[in-house]
């Protein structure tokens, strides 16, 4: 099994079971191997009784129709992918593994964030009109990250 399959087996399982994900990810990336069983168990941190059920759903035919499944609705990505959004890798606590769906590229795309209130001023609702005359949509029961959803041609074509 190569690192990036355990990577999203171990991730996949700690959704149902708990278990550090991280430590078992940064042991893999130290040392470019996959950790022993022994090792594994020590990096996942769980109790005896929670090990036994991680284990047991780690190494079955359930989980590998899981990891199919999330593949063929989209796609897969680990920190260990050469086209892990290098933005992402800079954030506080990146996460491990995610999932998505759709043009995997956009996340290469220049990006804006808009971060405010859900009830925001109508000084507020001006001054995005005025920063970003392109605006989609202003309502005003959602706030001000909606507002500022602009349309821009060549993201739209992107997503197309």
């Amino acid at each position: 099994m190569e690192l990036r399959d355990f990577l999203i087996r171990a991730h996949i399982c700690s959704q149902y079971y708990g278990g550090s994900v991280k430590n078992v990810a940064y042991f893999m990336n130290e040392i470019q191997k996959l950790p022993t069983e022994e090792e594994f168990i020590k990096l996942l941190k769980l109790s005896e009784k929670k090990i036994g059920k991680y284990m047991a759903y780690f190494l079955s035919d359930g989980l590998t129709k899981e990891v199919e499944e999330n593949k063929n609705y989209g796609g897969i990505c680990t920190i260990f992918d050469e086209d892990y959004p290098a933005l992402l890798k800079e954030i506080y606590n990146p996460p491990l593994v995610f999932f998505y769906n759709g043009n995997f590229s956009l996340l290469n795309a220049p990006t804006l964030a808009i971060v405010g209130a859900r009830k925001h001023s109508p000084y507020a609702k001006e001054v995005l009109k005025k920063l970003l005359p392109d605006v989609l949509k202003v309502n005003a029961d959602i706030g001000i990250e909606c507002i500022a959803t602009v349309k821009a041609t060549n993201i739209t074509e992107l997503t197309n």
